[in-house]
């Protein structure tokens, strides 16, 4: 009994001390709204980056400028590891902190003293706060850690902590949305480019596998049939893949590489057991970069809205991206336009995905609707 009454007492003046850091952080943040921040005085920027593959991605050129021009500041990514790994050992960060179970963060009120403790102890003189919508409820958490300037977007109810921020544009791609908030910070037009900085090994194991592939073929197609196993509605039906595939061994002296997770395996054996030698799945053994690395060997990616997508157009690969209930003005894959076809339906109810949003459709005819010939035209156009 008397371990829970200190445990109370204790639980109690940590929420008093909260509520106080609280008040501190809104006057901070009306103290210092708008006000000019001169980069020679930021020393130590935590930018806050979850979500996909993709996401991660399309915030390499923002990285990339944010190293180049701010060399001497300390990047500290707080993110998740699957994110992580698209950038892993490239120096656009120094550090990073990891959050792969937010429930614990949320619900465990020890957890999440603890959280604030250690990032007050990281004395960051600013947080970045990358996208909308992915992680609002720690924006209050993150308000009072003591950062003298929060960065964002206006899409929260949490606004008031931010010092900075810009209104949310739902039309406007995500690489010019990271590069215009980076602004804040950092004038400049958006000239970098997607950019994995793939290293000697990653692009060597990849020179080592496509050696091991048959010499004759003259073309090599990768396809992603997934994306993302919380929304299979994203995915163009396999039948669809299969088809297209056949097209394209009858018109082309082809390999077509199949990829995916390991939860996208059957999908994967679907689509390879109709053919024989011609087709092959790519084991799981390459890393995230690895993969990037071989994709960049290739002739053509085709796939639906997903990360490999980004990654393809990362390594400047071509790229068929297939979208339905995804917005494709804001995530199509970025690049040189001659080198990307997106096809779209265009129909009246889509896009109907934005973040968090419950896709209520249950017909998907957005995605459904394209045709394998649609598709094999723009193959045609690409291996020409």
């Amino acid at each position: 009994m008397q371990t829970i009454f200190f445990k109370n007492i204790l639980f109690s003046i940590y929420e008093v001390g909260l509520f106080l850091l609280k008040i501190k952080a809104l006057y901070n943040s009306v103290l210092n709204r708008n006000s000019f921040i001169n980069p020679l005085r930021v020393r130590k920027i935590l930018v806050v980056k979850f979500y996909g593959i993709g996401n991660m991605v399309l915030f390499t050129p923002v990285l990339k400028r944010l190293r180049k021009k701010m060399p001497g500041v300390k990047i500290v990514l707080y993110t998740n590891s699957k994110a992580l790994e698209v950038i892993k050992g490239t120096n656009y960060y120094d550090d990073a902190i990891l959050l792969e179970n937010t429930q614990k963060l949320k619900k465990f009120r020890a957890e999440y003293y603890r959280f604030i403790n250690k990032i007050r102890q990281e004395n960051f003189d600013m947080i970045f706060f990358s996208f909308p919508l992915e992680a609002n409820w720690l924006i209050p958490i993150l308000g009072i850690t003591g950062s003298k300037y929060l960065i964002g977007y206006n899409t929260s109810d949490h606004k008031a902590y931010f010092t900075h921020y810009l209104e949310w544009d739902k039309q406007k791609h995500e690489v010019v949305l990271n590069f215009e908030l980076l602004g804040l910070l950092i004038s400049g037009p958006l000239t970098e480019s997607l950019d994995l900085r793939l290293n000697k090994k990653e692009k060597n194991d990849a020179e080592k596998y496509m050696k091991t592939l048959n010499s004759s073929f003259e073309k090599i197609v990768v396809i992603h049939p997934g994306g993302s196993s919380a929304m299979p509605e994203r995915r163009w039906p396999a039948s669809n893949y299969i088809e297209l595939i056949r097209k394209i061994l009858d018109a082309y002296k082809c390999l077509v590489i199949c990829i995916g997770s390991d939860d996208e395996s059957e999908l994967l054996k679907m689509l390879k057991n109709p053919f024989e030698e011609n087709v092959r799945i790519l084991e799981n053994s390459f890393s995230l970069r690895e993969i990037a690395a071989i994709i960049g060997k290739c002739n053509l990616f085709i796939g639906n809205d997903s990360g490999p997508m980004h990654l393809a157009a990362a390594v400047k690969t071509p790229v068929i991206a297939l979208f339905g209930i995804t917005n494709s003005q804001k995530s199509k894959p970025w690049g040189n336009h001659k080198k990307v076809i997106v096809i779209n339906k265009g129909l009246a109810c889509s896009p109907c995905y934005t973040f968090n949003d419950k896709v209520v459709c249950k017909e998907y005819s957005c995605i459904k609707s394209i045709t394998i010939l649609e598709v094999y035209r723009a193959v045609m156009l690409i291996l020409k």
